[in-house]
């Protein structure tokens, strides 16, 4: 099988993305089933939130973007989803114990996604779409 980043669409190759897109890079990410499926919804419930995932049929990694194609949501594993969240966002996360650093570099924070209930869920989601909207891509 190929390496998932070499499936992965070109339109999310930018600069705004490139944390995320070296993280594929490094860990070809698969993520679990009920996870991907959980991201997906968490996208269909925000106006202008786009899911994609290379394949879903080998269950690889999902993520959410916006209509500019700046990644702000991504499962790749068995339990958690990591969001791109602004700094003060992410500081209160940390400090509540409702995340930790993420393994994607930057200002993304993983979330254990069964431990937490889904309104934080889609708060955490809301706020990392917001977020990249300030973003240059």
């Amino acid at each position: 099988m190929s390496r998932l980043i070499d499936i992965t669409d070109q339109r999310f190759w930018t600069p705004v993305n490139l944390a995320v897109i070296d993280h594929i890079r490094q860990a070809n990410p698969f993520a679990h089933s009920d996870l991907g499926d959980m991201l997906a919804g968490l996208g269909r419930a925000l106006p202008g939130a786009g899911v994609y995932c290379p394949n879903f049929k080998i269950y690889a990694y999902v993520l959410l973007h916006d209509a500019d194609n700046r990644i702000f949501a991504f499962a790749g594993g068995m339990r958690d989803l990591s969001f791109r969240l602004p700094p003060a966002l992410h500081g209160e996360a940390l400090e509540q114990r409702h995340g930790r650093q993420s393994r994607i570099a930057g200002d993304w924070l993983d979330v254990a996604a069964f431990a937490e209930g889904g309104a934080r869920l889609s708060g955490y989601c809301a706020a990392a779409q917001s977020h990249v909207a300030t973003l240059r891509n």
